[in-house]
């Protein structure tokens, strides 16, 4: 094991997908969202852990992501959530991905290859409700459906859309959805029928029913965390992900020494700076700098100086007995205190996804499921 490692709990994952199924019914699929490597926890490790609780569906931000994954299972369902570039076509094919479409074009070429190797491919129409992104604006749905039905080799399978401010706009978002349903009854009109739609994400599960359809799209809640500081209320999600590390390190200073680089920091009295083997290059964000906390023995001990690529160093001069080889919790629970992503992300002036997509590959990931623990196989 590392030094440095994040400790991804099974368990806690399984207790959050079985909350949004509670949630969003039995009758609505549930389509996993593991783009950026499962949100920085292990897009493999998640999917092999979700597809003996039912999960059939996953989402990934590309198609090299979906080739990684089609390893890990040759049944599921797995959909490119990004748009399809030319090169990624053979792999579409080969690795039995379901692409989005968002412009003629690339269900042009998508028809071709089919013809090409003799078959039919299923794909799913992405509409721009008001995302202002990729996707076939709402209004031109009509022409572009009459144009992608002609297509002898492309299946519409199903219809998607997407929020941008389910957490803070819910009637824009009502909006959208009356704009998505609208789309479908065009569609219906064209004799495509029996279609898949999903529109929701983490932030709709929580707040938007209406916006169900018959998929689902978690992300960030799946992984436990809020998509935004807005939500309030309980949801009965908890954090997968803890990242840890151990004390490198101890030196007494006295009062008016420096720490790190820069010299930013200046000690206020004598002290003890406990030297931790994380940094930047690690994901821990340098913006931390003499403002972050990690917990010691059950304690808080702040960021003194500046992060490092590499190294970081706490003030633990008032937590007694501090040694090398003491574990170091930056991100989850010690004792009777815990330190969040959500904590990180408003210090550092971002959001939780940032947070724990920053977690860099030479983190050991280690899973821990039913009290047992092993090392992930992707680590570096």
């Amino acid at each position: 094991m590392s030094n440095t490692w994040a400790e991804i709990d099974l368990d806690a994952l399984k207790r959050n997908i079985e909350y949004i199924r509670r949630r969003v019914g039995e009758h609505v699929r549930i389509m996993a969202v593991v783009k950026d490597d499962g949100y920085g926890h292990g897009a493999r490790e998640i999917a092999e852990a979700l597809i003996p609780a039912g999960i059939r569906w996953y989402g990934v931000a590309n198609t090299l992501e979906g080739v990684v994954l089609r390893s890990v299972d040759t049944s599921v369902s797995i959909m490119v959530l990004g748009p399809v570039f030319s090169e990624d076509i053979p792999d579409i094919f080969a690795y039995r991905l379901t692409p989005i479409i968002v412009d003629y074009e690339t269900a042009e070429q998508l028809d071709r290859e089919a013809a090409r190797r003799k078959t039919r491919i299923g794909v799913h129409v992405k509409i721009d409700t008001g995302m202002g992104r990729i996707g076939v604006w709402h209004e031109d749905f009509r022409r572009f459906i009459k144009d992608v039905k002609r297509l002898k080799h492309v299946s519409v399978e199903g219809f998607l859309s997407h929020f941008p401010a389910s957490d803070t706009d819910i009637g824009f978002s009502r909006a959208q959805i009356s704009l998505f349903k609208q789309v479908v009854e065009t569609a219906d009109q064209e004799e495509i029928k029996d279609c898949l739609l999903h529109m929701a994400n983490s932030a709709a599960i929580m707040k938007i029913p209406a916006s169900y359809f018959d998929l689902v799209r978690p992300g960030i809640m799946m992984y436990g965390l809020l998509p935004s500081p807005t939500f309030g209320g309980k949801y009965d999600i908890s954090p997968v992900l803890s990242l840890k590390t151990r004390v490198s390190f101890i030196k007494k200073i006295k009062k008016g020494m420096t720490v790190s680089y820069g010299r930013t920091y200046k000690a206020k009295k004598d002290t003890v700076i406990a030297t931790l083997p994380v940094g930047y290059g690690d994901g821990y964000n340098r913006h931390l700098s003499s403002r972050g906390r990690v917990l010691i023995r059950g304690k808080y001990a702040p960021v003194v100086g500046r992060v490092t690529m590499d190294q970081t160093m706490v003030d633990v001069g008032r937590i007694p007995g501090v040694k090398v080889g003491d574990e170091v919790v930056l991100i989850g629970k010690q004792g009777k205190n815990s330190i969040t992503a959500e904590e990180i992300a408003k210090l550092v002036g971002t959001i939780p996804y940032e947070i724990v997509c920053a977690i860099n590959k030479r983190v050991e990931r280690v899973y821990v499921h039913r009290g047992s623990e092993h090392m992930a196989k992707n680590n570096l």
